[in-house]
């Protein structure tokens, strides 16, 4: 029972901890300001995706073209 109780109360906390696209939108395109011609159209979609996927665990990793990871 108490193992059960532990499981919900680890899903809730992650469906809590979810991201808008609002924010990623806006934390991409303030990324997309600073790395330049290193990201494209098709690297702010992947930046978004991953910001969802991931939010402040997201890396973006220092190459050109960008890419990014979850830490």
């Amino acid at each position: 029972m108490r193992t059960f109780i532990l499981i919900l109360s680890l899903a809730a906390l992650t469906a809590c901890a979810r991201y808008t696209e609002e924010e990623a939108e806006a934390y991409c395109a303030q990324q997309a300001g600073e790395l330049g011609e290193c990201i494209d159209d098709d690297g702010i979609a992947e930046c978004e995706a991953s910001y969802l996927r991931c939010g402040e665990r997201m890396l973006i990793l220092e190459s050109c073209p960008v890419g990014f990871s979850c830490r």
